[in-house]
């Protein structure tokens, strides 16, 4: 963070679920390794959609064409209004194939592998293109959501870090970043006043979906967590909010959004340190309200 910019978090608990939190810290520390170039998929085409919802930027569901469940995702078109290309990257054999998702199909990525030399790693980055960047805030209320399920192995020691949604590098000057880490959801946003980080106390269940949302308003990050009951009805909510000074959070335009893994700004997965989601996700979304 650069100097002269505050980091002071206050965190309000609205509704706790009674499940015991497991520890672990989300912060994104950086991108180490080495590009992985040779492995860039190029399923890169523009996308957008002449119904998009008003106020929705970018609705990633999965359910292009007709493929069976078990192939391999090419493509993924944009169902929202901004304008994007989108690529699946991979790494050393990672692939994205279709999952039953929450609604239609969803999008399995890599399993865990404790040698990150070798892991197998995968993730979809997404580029707007167009005069505008409807993906970079600024000062403007926006949400983040989308519905996951962690793999049973997906838990530390062997695994500590599941990034679904996130845009800029923690060393950058801004970040929004929805993840899974040590079972716990959490949302980081950082703009040119400071950061926000609010954290979940529900400890997910490894197989079981959920649907997370991190909402910025003002200096205020509100985060909610719902699972899927046995008869596939999303229960009850729980809330989690926090607040401190953030400012605009604004974007170069080449900077991706990536769903799935850590990429570095060229657009390659940071081999070394790539926090893989290790499950499946579906509904990847980010809005803009009253937009």
């Amino acid at each position: 963070m650069s100097a002269g910019r505050t980091a002071s978090v206050v965190v309000v608990v609205v509704a706790v679920l009674g499940l015991p939190a497991c520890q672990g810290d989300g912060a994104d520390r950086g991108a180490a390794g080495a590009p992985a170039r040779e492995d860039l998929a190029a399923s890169t085409r523009p996308t957008t959609s002449s119904r998009a919802v008003p106020g929705r930027e970018l609705l990633l569901t999965f359910d292009d064409g007709a493929a069976p469940v078990g192939s391999v995702i090419g493509s993924v078109a944009n169902r929202g209004r901004q304008e994007v290309e989108v690529a699946m990257v991979t790494h050393n054999g990672g692939r994205i194939v279709r999952e039953v998702g929450t609604a239609g199909t969803g999008a399995r990525l890599p399993a865990v592998d404790e040698d990150e030399t070798t892991a197998a790693a995968a993730a979809v980055v997404v580029r707007p293109v167009g005069p505008k960047d409807r993906l970079s805030p600024g000062g403007a209320r926006f949400v983040i959501s989308a519905d996951f399920v962690l793999d049973a192995d997906s838990v530390a020691p062997h695994d500590d870090g599941d990034n679904i949604v996130q845009r800029g590098l923690y060393a950058d000057a801004a970040q929004y970043k929805l993840q899974v880490d040590g079972r716990r959801v959490s949302c980081r946003v950082e703009g040119d006043r400071g950061e926000v980080v609010v954290r979940s106390s529900l400890a997910v269940r490894p197989g079981r979906w959920y649907s997370a949302t991190c909402s910025r308003r003002g200096q205020r990050l509100t985060l909610t967590v719902a699972g899927v009951r046995n008869n596939l009805a999303w229960a009850r909510p729980r809330a989690w909010t926090a607040s401190g000074p953030i400012g605009s959070v604004a974007f170069d335009p080449a900077v991706p959004v990536t769903v799935g893994a850590k990429v570095l700004a060229a657009g390659d997965i940071a081999t070394s340190d790539s926090d893989q989601f290790n499950g499946a996700l579906d509904n990847v979304r980010i809005d803009r309200p009253g937009r």
